[in-house]
């Protein structure tokens, strides 16, 4: 897979991100955008530390006191963070 096709597909899965936060976010819809972006991920970038270290960002959304939009912002600022460097 060139690096090109992963960066527009990671691009896709963070603009969708960014669009369901400009609705209010309930926990099922984040459950849904969550098992996306995991999907794509795991086909773009594994086995390899950009996965690992989002597996360990989602088990840190696990936490009930933490509110949807909280956790979407979460796993959108480590996939922004990483986009850079699968280009």
């Amino acid at each position: 897979m060139n690096n090109n096709y992963k960066y527009t597909i990671l691009k896709s899965v963070i603009d969708r991100g960014i669009q369901l936060m400009q609705n209010d976010v309930s926990e099922d819809m984040f459950q849904i955008w969550l098992k996306y972006s995991q999907s794509i991920l795991e086909q773009i970038a594994s086995p390899s530390t950009f996965y690992i270290n989002y597996l360990q960002v989602i088990l840190s959304t696990m936490d009930s006191t933490i509110l949807p939009d909280q956790k979407l912002r979460m796993c959108l600022k480590y996939l922004i963070s990483i986009l850079p460097l699968i280009k």
